[in-house]
């Protein structure tokens, strides 16, 4: 651990509750393990809990987890294979969850933890204002991981989904067409009939091809008649 890591780590004041699962059949597992065993060393006020996820495998289908090792923080946020520890300090330092970088959520949707990502934002009972970010990433798998999470919480949470087609919809003229395409898809899916009107107009300006159907497609998904 770098000692200005160790620095910032030791005078932090306040508790913060990690769990580690993990397996004695995972190669990557005793080396995150030598890791975060330092933490509570050096300050007394991180407590850390170490599951062995085949021993106690109710404990892990409970947390959702599909991987090892995995790591837990307060507020649901989590890693999962190759840990870096000074991305974990330093989210673990971030108690107000509007500050987690796009690069820490990005990670989470990167190591397959998008469902966890959704119920953080759910618990918090808002959208991270980074994750309008992953959404109109220029990276296509980025996206796509932030569309599943979209998707899950219109399911599960459609009054914060809808909250963020408005800043998206503002983010239009700024995106590319593919970019474009995914705001009007999200749109189609987790809008309401309030959005008709727009998505209407859309079609009747200069739009290529493609985004035109992606439109027609997400006015006939919420029930609106498809322009020519």
């Amino acid at each position: 651990m770098r000692d200005d890591i160790r620095g910032i780590l030791k005078s932090y004041r306040g508790r913060i509750p990690l769990t580690l699962f993990l397996s004695t059949h995972c190669p990557n597992c005793p080396m995150v393990m030598r890791q975060i065993v330092l933490l509570p060393l050096v300050n007394p006020g991180i407590h850390l809990t170490v599951i062995d996820g085949l021993l106690f495998p109710d404990l892990a289908s409970k947390e959702g987890i599909k991987a090892v090792p995995t790591l837990i923080g307060e507020g649901g946020v989590r890693w999962t294979g190759q840990i870096r520890l000074e991305a974990v300090i330093e989210t673990l330092l971030q108690k107000d969850e509007d500050r987690f970088s796009a690069q820490i959520l990005e990670q989470m949707i990167t190591q397959g933890n998008a469902a966890s990502l959704a119920d953080m934002m759910i618990r918090a009972g808002r959208l991270f204002p980074a994750f309008l970010n992953l959404l109109t990433s220029d990276l296509f798998s980025i996206r796509l991981g932030a569309m599943v999470v979209m998707e899950d919480l219109g399911e599960r949470a459609p009054h914060l989904a809808r909250a963020a087609l408005e800043p998206l919809w503002e983010r239009m003229s700024d995106v590319d067409e593919a970019v474009q395409g995914d705001i009007v898809y999200l749109i189609g899916v987790i809008g309401d009939s309030d959005w008709i009107p727009r998505l209407a107009a859309l079609i009747e300006t200069g739009l290529s091809p493609d985004l035109k159907d992606a439109a027609r497609d997400a006015l006939e998904s919420l029930g609106g008649d498809q322009a020519t």
